[in-house]
Formats: C-alpha cells, structure tokens, sequence
C-alpha cells in the first residue's frame, strides 16, 4: 500500500502491528462454475500483519511536454495478504484500511509512572513540579578564546553556560529543575544541544574537575527514529564508533534504518540489534535512541538506580572478605559507588512527546538515592510548533500537553511575561509551584538563574515571513540574524 507520510506517523507504526482492511462492497467468497446459483455476496474484513514500511524518495522534478511536474512519492506499507485465489476476488475493488498500533509505547509510559511513584515525593516534586531556582557556581567560560563558542549567540552561548555549569558544579542533595531551551524552527536549538554535548565531554579533559571522578556519559532522546538519525549523523562528524553508540530495538527491520547508523550500532547472528556487552557498552560516551526505546536500558537494569545497587554490593563484597583473607587496602576507600553512569539527558523535540513517554528515559537516569551525585536534565523543543499526538478525546486534556509545555506554563510570581502566556487555572494549583520558568526580558538576569533560554535570534526566513508569527506566538521578539 501506498499512503502519504505514514512512515512518520505518531503513533510509530511497527512491524507486527495488526492491519484491517475492508472492501467498501460485499464480495463473494469464492467463484463458482457457471450456471450454479451463486449466495449472496457478504461483507468481510480482513486482518492483515505490518511487515515492514518504506519511507518515500526525496521528490524529484520531472520534465514532460515542456512543463515542470513535482512527481510525489509515497510511503510504502508491506503487509501480509491472502492466498492468490482469494486475491484474486478482490481485484480492482476499494478498500478501507485501519491501522492497530501495538501497545508497546503505552506499556513503557505505563513502566515510566509507575517508576514516579517509586520515587521520593520531595524529589519527585523537585523534578516535575520545581518551587525555585537551582543555586549554581559560576562557570568561567571564555567565549573568544574557542571558535565554536564565538560562532553561538548571546542566547545559544547562555545555553552552553548552563549546562557547563550544572556539570562543574554536580549536586548530591536533590534532582534540579530541567533546563529548557525553546525557540522557533530555524533558531539553532539542535545545534546548540550538540555543542553542549561536545562541551560537557571535554570537561573530562580539564584537569581542574579531575577530583570529581565523574566521567560524563550523555542520554540523549527524541520521540522519533528520524530525529535521532539526525542527531546520530552530527555527533558522528565528532565522535568515534567506540563513543558513539544508537540504539535500535531488536524488532526493527534493518532495513528501516540508515545506512550511516549501522556503524554505531551492534547486531546479533540473526541481523536484530542487540546491546553491547557491559564492559563495550561503558566505554560509550554518548547513548542516542527513542523516548520509548529507553526502556530497554530500564529492562536490562542498565539505569544509574540499578547499577550504583550493583557497586554497592561490590564494595560490601571487597570490604567484608578483605579482613578475612588478611588483606588491607592502605587505607584508602572504594570510590565511585556514588557516582551515576549517565550525568546527562539530553530531550530534543520534547514538546512532541507525551509527559509520560518523557518519563520512560527520566526512569534510566535519575537515581534519587540520597548522597549520590544527581544527573541533568535539559529539555530543547518548541509547543509553538507540534504538540504531542493524541487521538482519543478522553486523553487529549491531559496527554496534549507536554512536559515541556506544562513546565514553561507554571505561573512566575514576579509578574514577567510567560513564554505561553498568562497562567490559567488548570496551569497551577498550588502558590508552592511558583517558578522562573519565563520568558526572560532582561538578559543581564540570566546568570541569576539555571533554567530557561528562549532562543529569538532566526537563521532562515526572510525578516518579512516572521513578522507574522513573532505577532502572534512570540511576544514580538524575533528577529532575522543581519
């Protein structure tokens, strides 16, 4: 079958999910000899099993008769069929095809609350419903010194800021706030978020936060395959195949994927992607998959919960048959049993995921335990543009609306402007929830807070096309870079 635009279709259609397809007129079951009484023709239904899906060429332009015809291709759904006698009756015949996705996403969001509720309720509010502003050493960045950071902004530099100094500065007492970084399309969000990835990296190389021991490995998550390819294919041009590791769930055709992204990946006898062995797989700096394929990391206890559990055991092991054996250590300590495998997550297009399916990668990284280094978290997208795709009326009121979203929504006590307007009553509950998460008017206040950086500087489009939407979503605040 061919259908415009399916192979993006959130939800994602897999291989394996069930298929409808109904003739529009009843058919006859099978033929019959002429001159026997035929019955009469019955309406069917047939149940049919997605095998794979083909995304469409680029659209290509045609010359025929001296005109320029865009010729549009579509996405191709293979699915399974009938025996080529019953095919054979519903030639030429229109049908109405109905797609029943798997519920493997609403299991895994499913997963994801239930691990919330597992959760302390001070750190669970700290991370979900912040009260204040995290306090944050200041970071001495040098933005002339480095020319990947003289060629950001003032808001993209501000951005890098933030993340460099959560990172110099790690906390062991609750989960901060998650940054946010909005804008509109053509801002450089993506490429803000990729640098400060690089940079975060090369903070292991400065020997000045040598004492922390903390080696940063990156999570980084978007709700669709096709923008995880594009931030795989960027970090690619940095990073080496023994750092930069995308991860496919062992259902998904191999050839859905990339050619580029085979290289990073890690496959079984059989062509199925599987996980790296524990000693590979910590080698990786940076971890690139789905908000819903990161659930697979929590299954395999690959989570900094589940293996700080791991280490502790260990140092109880060591230290108990130490004195048995007549051993000592010289009275040094075991370390390391506080400090997480990934320090950061990293969200792109968050605002296109459901508040649960961001909780499904948030389950792998926070470890609220207390005394133990806490990661970061940093969401980058735009509400303004698309917003989470629910289909049922009973839970648009509550799934439309993002993490993101609903985090750049809570009401701001110093009675600044909001980057979505003003707070309703469905957008606060309590005055506890009061937090900055505002659009900041006056950029000498951004190195008082660590939470929000709303991108306005355009990259693409002319200054006539974005007078429009700057009107009416923006506060009158974009502007095209001279």
């Amino acid at each position: 079958m061919e259908i415009a635009g399916i192979h993006d279709a959130r939800p994602n259609l897999e291989v394996g999910d069930r298929v409808l397809v109904r003739p529009h007129q009843p058919v006859y079951r099978s033929s019959y000899p002429q001159g026997f009484n035929q019955p009469s023709p019955d309406r069917i239904e047939i149940q049919a099993t997605v095998v794979n899906t083909i995304r469409a060429p680029p659209e290509r332009t045609k010359e025929k008769q001296n005109d320029k015809q865009v010729e549009k291709k579509k996405d191709v759904v293979v699915i399974t069929w009938l025996e080529q006698e019953q095919s054979d009756l519903l030639q030429n015949l229109a049908m109405a095809v109905r797609f029943l996705p798997s519920t493997t996403v609403y299991d895994r969001c499913l997963a994801a609350l239930q691990w919330v509720g597992s959760l302390d309720p001070n750190s669970a509010r700290e991370l979900l419903f912040p009260s204040k502003a995290p306090v944050v050493a200041s970071f001495p960045l040098d933005k002339s010194s480095d020319s990947e950071l003289a060629a950001l902004n003032t808001q993209q530099f501000h951005f890098v800021k933030m993340v460099l100094s959560r990172s110099a500065d790690p906390t062991r007492d609750t989960v901060r706030p998650p940054i946010i970084l909005t804008g509109p399309a053509g801002t450089g969000k993506t490429r803000s978020l990729l640098l400060a990835v690089l940079k975060t990296l090369q903070l292991d190389k400065n020997k000045e936060n040598a004492h922390t021991l903390c080696m940063k490995r990156i999570l980084v998550c978007t709700p669709s395959h096709t923008a995880c390819d594009v931030v795989t294919r960027r970090l690619s041009k940095f990073l080496r195949q023994d750092q930069l590791f995308r991860l496919y769930c062992s259902t998904r055709p191999v050839e859905m994927v990339p050619v580029e992204m085979l290289q990073f990946t890690r496959q079984g006898l059989r062509g199925e992607f599987v996980l790296p062995k524990a000693e590979e797989f910590q080698n990786f700096k940076v971890v690139v998959c789905t908000c819903s394929d990161a659930h697979l990391l929590y299954l395999s206890g690959v989570t900094n919960a589940s293996l700080r559990v791991r280490r502790q055991c260990l140092k109880q092991f060591v230290e108990t048959c130490l004195p048995q054996s007549g051993l000592t250590l010289g009275g040094a300590q075991v370390l390391g049993v506080d400090i997480p495998h990934f320090t950061h997550l990293f969200v792109d297009e968050a605002a296109q995921a459901t508040e649960p399916e961001t909780l499904i990668p948030m389950s792998v990284v926070v470890d609220d335990a207390p005394g133990v280094i806490k990661v970061e978290v940093a969401l980058i997208g735009d509400p303004r543009q698309l917003s989470p795709n629910v289909y049922s009326r009973w839970a648009t009121p509550g799934l439309r609306k993002s993490l993101l979203e609903r985090l750049l929504r809570l009401p701001d006590f110093r009675g600044r402007n909001h980057l979505l307007g003003p707070p309703t009553k469905d957008s606060w509950r309590t005055m506890d929830e009061l937090i900055e998460y505002s659009f900041q008017t006056d950029e000498a206040r951004w190195d008082e807070q660590h939470l929000t950086v709303f991108l306005t500087t355009s990259y693409r489009g002319h200054h006539s096309f974005l007078h429009m939407p700057s009107k009416l979503f923006y506060f009158d605040k974009l502007k095209r870079i001279r």
